[in-house]
């Protein structure tokens, strides 16, 4: 799924398989 990433950045998104 997708995750917020937690650098306080929202549009950056990680990808958790």
């Amino acid at each position: 799924g997708f995750l917020e990433s937690n650098d306080g950045d929202p549009e950056l998104l990680v990808f958790i398989p």
